[in-house]
């Protein structure tokens, strides 16, 4: 059995891992708006695949339908950033004491769920064309799923030492 130094020492490292893993989470939120709106509108496929629906329309019905489009997509993006946020701002107010609840884990959880679930779709054909970004992508998402987990783990550490002292 430790001592009790020792287990606070131990609390005080997976406090930090967790307030790591929180920040990491909102820079991984931010960078993952960041490539969407780039992918969105640079990436020549998905310009292809907007245009091609309002071939049928004037001008100015493509011009609104533009900006209904980019609109929808930016309250999306929002939405996913302050998820993220949310999820990291929480870790780090915990982490530091700040906070005594912990509701950050389930929305974690949720998150490392669905982190991995999209892990498969860096392996299909259309991946191929584009492997050096998908490497560089894939990497980042392996790098959020691991500071999710890490975060998670370093939290049920806590709980079971602290149910010890």
């Amino acid at each position: 059995m430790q001592g009790n130094g020792e287990n606070e020492i131990r609390i005080r490292r997976l406090k930090n891992n967790i307030d790591i893993s929180g920040q990491a989470i909102m820079l991984f939120g931010a960078w993952g708006v960041i490539k969407a709106l780039l992918m969105l509108y640079f990436d020549p496929t998905m310009n292809d695949m907007i245009r091609s629906g309002t071939e049928d329309y004037n001008e100015f019905e493509r011009r609104i339908f533009f900006v209904l489009f980019t609109s929808v997509i930016v309250v999306i993006l929002v939405l996913i950033f302050l998820f993220y946020y949310m999820i990291g701002k929480g870790a780090v107010r915990y982490a530091r004491g700040e906070k005594k609840s912990a509701r950050f884990i389930v929305p974690a959880a949720v998150l490392l769920v669905f982190e991995v679930a999209t892990l498969p779709g860096f392996f299909t054909d259309k991946v191929a064309n584009t492997l050096d970004a998908s490497v560089w992508s894939l990497l980042v998402e392996l790098g959020t799923c691991f500071m999710l987990f890490d975060m998670i783990y370093s939290y049920y550490a806590i709980k079971r030492i602290s149910k010890k002292m």
